[in-house]
């Protein structure tokens, strides 16, 4: 067996590499009841110009020939960098290559996110006819869905371009923050409810079961982590030290984790189809454990708001 590298610049190597089951079916195999594809959308396929796929992912092509003659073909591709957020760098991608890519897309979502969520308010906040009850949520959505969607042709990461455009809009005094804040929370919701659909078509049960024990330990490293950013953050602010801890054990939601976690399993890297399961078993931690235990914390702490009823009983 003969094996032929195709290099993607050769065109009539290329050309020979696409029309090699034409040869199988038509000369080696004759067969009447193939249908061959348009070659047309194969030439496009193979061409860097013209497929996205080529841009991130390490492409090589190979014929395969017996005696003289080309009996099948031989396409292998590596992806070498996804959405840096989840690392998702590929196999064999350097420290250098994939931290540079995570300051990248940092930046430019940031920069993005902010510059896009002003235009957004200026935008929202001129036209009197958008900024209504019953357009508001309908447009500021459309808005920051073409913002996410440019950010990431744009190479930037559009998950934190849409939170900081979010954090604008929810600042702003221009718009009505009562309609904005009621929509995007079921927007929030109904997004949440899609994602764990997702994650529950690419997750089996028992991969969670095996995965608990890793989740666990991630779950503490994150808690660990989560205390000392929230004490550096809330240092000289009137948060005493029982709210900075309550801040603290309040939070890790679930929705980023698994997005992130479904963005590594559809890279294509070998280690991705490790991460669903994983995260999925983090955040049940969360919500389980958290969950459970935040109104006793709060109590506990006397964080809590007295009854209206027990105050206007012992005022009487």
């Amino acid at each position: 067996v003969e094996i032929i590298k195709v290099p993607l610049n050769d065109r009539k190597l290329v050309e020979r590499f696409i029309k090699v089951p034409w040869h199988i079916h038509r000369v080696v195999y004759p067969n009447d009841h193939w249908v061959p594809p348009l070659l047309l959308d194969r030439r496009d396929y193979l061409n860097p110009r013209k497929n996205p796929f080529f841009d991130h992912a390490e492409v090589a092509l190979f014929i395969a020939r017996v005696r003289g003659r080309d009996v099948g073909r031989i396409l292998g591709a590596r992806r070498s960098a996804g959405l840096a957020l989840a690392l998702v760098g590929g196999d064999g991608v350097g420290a250098g290559v994939l931290v540079t890519d995570l300051v990248r897309q940092f930046l430019l979502g940031i920069l993005i996110g902010f510059l896009g969520g002003s235009l957004t308010v200026q935008l929202l906040g001129t036209r009197m006819g958008l900024n209504q009850a019953s357009m508001l949520p309908v447009v500021s959505l459309a808005l920051l869905m073409v913002l996410s969607g440019g950010t990431s042709l744009l190479g930037g990461s559009p998950l934190l371009a849409a939170y900081v455009a979010g954090l604008v809009l929810g600042n702003s005094d221009s718009l009505d923050q009562a309609v904005l804040e009621e929509a995007h929370s079921s927007y929030a919701k109904m997004a949440e409810l899609l994602l764990f659909l997702c994650m529950g078509l690419v997750v089996a049960p028992q991969d969670v079961v095996y995965a608990a024990g890793m989740a666990f330990l991630l779950f503490l490293v994150m808690q660990l982590v989560r205390l000392v950013m929230v004490h550096l953050l809330l240092w000289r602010t009137s948060f005493s030290s029982a709210e900075r801890i309550f801040v603290c054990w309040a939070g890790l939601r679930g929705a980023v984790p698994i997005a992130l976690a479904i963005n590594a399993w559809s890279s294509g890297v070998s280690w991705g189809v490790l991460m669903p399961p994983l995260a999925l078993a983090v955040v049940l931690y969360g919500l389980f454990v958290q969950g459970f235990a935040l109104v006793p914390l709060a109590r506990r702490m006397q964080l809590t708001l007295p009854d209206p009823g027990t105050d206007s009983s012992s005022t009487a």
